[in-house]
């Protein structure tokens, strides 16, 4: 019975620049308090806090806010407290603080409930259903705002239902693996834009308009789009002029230029459009002193002249944009218009070095900000949104390579590419589990080239028009470069469509891409590989690279796994790499063989934990006894190893999708990740996490791709054994205890085996047996981290 994986499908980008508007809205004055002392002295905070938040300048708006929400605490007006507290989480989330917004917000909305006061737990649910939707955590905006969306129709409030319309449409719109979703968008915000014009606020028609317009877009409708569009941008010019108009006119122009690049019939109108909207924004941001706002229209209309060719108008734009933004100290806009500079410094050929430069100071400038970056983008991954940055700029240093004055100019330049490559990677990661969860001991972390003799290590780099391949042989002969003419996009597609043949028991179309693969990425380095006897091939691979098998690649001859081991890590560093400890080896082994809700049996996990068990004893959880309750206290007796789950998982893009499935529940990744913490503080932490369960390393191509494995090696296991896909019960027994029986023997012997070679004996002794030589049977497994 193979164990089985449900993976959700992508959605479309949803625009980051629409926090800060709705943020906007998210802030209204408090009400006024008579009296004097703190309240009073709150009042005035308050005013002028908003009066700034209105002119953009949201950093010296938080100080007021919070200045107000500790007056109005101290005087002991909750209610007012309250009011301060959610117009300091609309000032986060415009500045892209979401984790500061939402604490904050909760706090206002505890404030509200103790109250008793339906308006203002209207406002608190509404403002924090909204930081929840960019920070991804649906079910409970779901939850907030559908809350707020019953109170304010039972107060018949239009406003207030207008503004939660408006945030239940982003949350739609933001949803991933409904079909609904776009529709419910729709819906939603026609209803605010109802609301709204009910209420007779003009501006908030135009939000949600707008709104409106950009799901359509998303969702292909392009006609709707227009018309949506055109109503925004109609009723903007009948508003008085505001930061928000502001706003919503930048919005606007971005959806003029976006549907401009699909209907070239209307393309010249919608481009004027554009051009108009983000003039009359940069001119009202001007009036208004307002250098964040004048940032972004001055940075979007310099994109517009680059996406028409009229680079040379572009340049003095973003320049401009970047120098406001420094004003207006936004690092979120800061970065964009350094990169937008480095854009066009690029496309002239003489301004090599300096759009280098450009780059890496956008580089170091979205360092600064990267996680309310991500927290932002809402279900665009982090790859999809700033990954360009990065691989423009390693694109430009390995062109530097190719024209260096000397060799150890063209090798500094070669590692400085791979350097930013590695750069994405780590954010990326940080992305993907949603806070740094890298070992915190840089004293003992060590370069992968370093570690392990006869072992060379591969770098790949997909970029537009060609792979990068760059291989380390470390003692055994330095930093190797290889260009292959093969770009991402045509990459992508064979590596996809390999990996979906490779599934596939019943065929041999496999041996295509296997063969086809090699060629690109292993044939180019045999001859040095052979001449430096390299036992053990490490990748670091990126992309839809991270979703396949090196292991089955084939050389029309044999495949990749009969001539060398194969590793793959996250990264070019290791902490404190060594060999499987050759004293006593602990193991805790636990596994699931009975039903569950929507998984089928596993009938060979108890012969699968039972050879563990004969090969090294220890501690066995099997069916009831495997629990996350059995399994911390397990763990906290005594130190292991090594730590082998036999269950089903299943693998989602989003993180709360992604678990193991116990015998009392789904172990989660936070789960994991606080069983194995504590083991990155202690003299032995885990040696080897083994996830016998299928689809435990996949994921989105841009993700990390290493799952729940990727979580072990990056809080407190040194390594992982996973799989990529759904694997055969049976076979997974079989390759289990040869792994295992060959760790057993490299503890005994005087020159043990590493995992990596453990683990391709295990993976031939399957390759010779004529029921599994197909490598659907034995190519998905991983060794994931240290492969000593």
């Amino acid at each position: 019975m193979p164990r089985r994986v449900s993976v959700g499908p992508r959605r479309a980008v949803w625009l980051f620049f629409l926090a800060m508007a709705v943020a906007l809205f998210a802030s209204s004055p408090a009400a006024g308090a008579s009296g004097v002392g703190e309240v009073e002295l709150a009042d005035r905070e308050t005013k002028q806090a908003n009066e700034l938040f209105q002119k953009g300048q949201l950093e010296q708006a938080v100080v007021h806010y919070q200045t107000a929400a500790a007056s109005y605490r101290d005087a002991k007006r909750g209610d007012l407290q309250a009011d301060a507290l959610v117009q300091l989480g609309a000032a986060y989330q415009a500045l892209g603080r979401y984790g500061l917004a939402d604490r904050t917000l909760m706090d206002a909305l505890k404030l509200a409930e103790a109250a008793h006061d339906a308006r203002r737990t209207i406002a608190a649910k509404n403002a924090l259903g909204s930081v929840l939707t960019f920070t991804r955590d649906i079910k409970a905006a779901r939850k907030n705002l559908n809350e707020a969306l019953t109170l304010a129709t039972a107060l018949g409030d239009q406003r207030q239902l207008a503004l939660v319309q408006l945030n239940l449409g982003n949350l739609h719109a933001t949803t991933q693996a409904d079909p609904q979703a776009y529709p419910d968008a729709i819906a939603s915000f026609l209803a605010s834009r109802d609301a709204s014009t009910r209420a007779g606020d003009q501006l908030l028609v135009a939000q949600a308009s707008v709104n409106a317009a950009m799901v359509a877009l998303d969702a292909d409708n392009n006609s709707d789009s227009v018309e949506l569009n055109e109503v925004a941008r109609q009723t903007l010019l009948r508003v008085p002029d505001s930061s928000a108009k502001a706003r919503l006119l930048i919005t606007v122009g971005r959806t003029n230029q976006r549907l401009a690049a699909r209907l070239k019939n209307s393309r010249p109108t919608l481009i004027r459009h554009a051009y108009d909207c983000y003039t009359q924004a940069g001119s009202t941001a001007d009036s208004l002193g307002d250098a964040r706002i004048a940032s972004y229209a001055c940075g979007y209309l310099g994109q517009l002249y680059e996406e028409e060719g009229r680079g040379a108008e572009a340049l003095p734009l973003a320049r401009k944009a970047v120098f406001l933004a420094q004003r207006a100290q936004s690092p979120v806009a800061l970065y964009r218009w350094q990169w937008l500079t480095a854009r066009l410094l690029r496309s002239q050929p003489d301004q090599r070095a300096e759009a280098i430069q450009a780059y890496r100071r956008a580089v170091e400038t979205l360092s600064s900000v990267r996680g309310d970056v991500a927290m932002g983008l809402a279900n665009a991954s982090y790859h999809d949104a700033v990954g360009p940055l990065y691989y423009e700029l390693a694109d430009l240093l390995f062109k530097q390579a190719d024209v260096a004055q000397s060799p150890e100019e063209s090798r500094q330049a070669l590692l400085d590419a791979r350097d930013t490559v590695e750069l994405l990677k780590a954010a990326e990661l940080d992305d993907y589990f949603q806070e740094t969860c890298v070992n915190v001991e840089r004293s003992r972390e060590k370069s992968i080239a370093s570690v392990g003799e006869r072992t060379g290590v591969v770098y790949l780099v997909p970029l537009a028009d060609r792979t990068e391949i760059l291989l380390d042989l470390g003692r055994a002969g330095g930093l190797r470069r290889v260009t292959v003419p093969v770009g991402a996009a045509q990459l992508a597609k064979e590596v996809q469509e390999f990996r979906r043949q490779l599934e596939t028991r019943t065929t041999r179309r496999y041996m295509y891409g296997a063969r086809r693969l090699y060629d690109w990425v292993i044939r180019p380095l045999d001859e040095q590989l052979d001449a430096a006897q390299i036992h053990t091939l490490v990748f670091v691979p990126d992309g839809p690279l991270l979703t396949i098998p090196f292991a089955a690649l084939h050389d029309g001859k044999e495949f990749l796994v009969a001539r060398r081991g194969v590793a793959v890590t996250p990264g070019l560093k290791l902490v404190d790499p060594r060999a499987l400890s050759r004293g006593r080896v602990q193991v805790l082994s636990a596994g699931l063989s009975e039903p569950r809700k929507n998984f089928p049996g596993l009938d060979f996990v108890p012969a699968e934990l039972d050879a563990l068990q004969q090969l090294y004893g220890g501690r066995e959880l099997l069916n009831k006894s495997f629990n996350y309750d059995q399994l911390r206290t397990r763990i906290s007796d005594q130190p292991y190893s090594i730590v082998h789950l036999a269950s089903h998982a299943q693998f989602q893009k989003d993180l709360r999708g992604t678990f193991i499935v116990t015998h009392a529940g789904n172990l989660y990744p936070e789960d994991l990740r606080g069983l194995l913490l504590p083991f990155k503080f202690r003299e032995q932490p885990i040696e080897l996490l083994t996830l016998s369960a299928c689809d435990t390393a996949s994921g989105d191509d841009y993700q990390a791709a290493l799952g729940l494995a990727g979580i072990g090696v990056h809080c407190g296991a040194r390594s992982a054994l996973a799989t990529l896909w759904s694997v055969n019960d049976h076979a997974t027994v079989d390759l289990m205890t040869s792994f295992y029986e060959t760790l057993k023997q490299s503890s005994l012997s005087g020159s043990p085996p590493t995992k990596a070679e453990a683990l391709r004996a295990a993976q031939l002794k399957l390759l010779a047996d004529p029921r599994y030589h197909h490598p659907c049977y034995w190519a998905p497994y991983l060794v994931i981290g240290n492969w000593l």
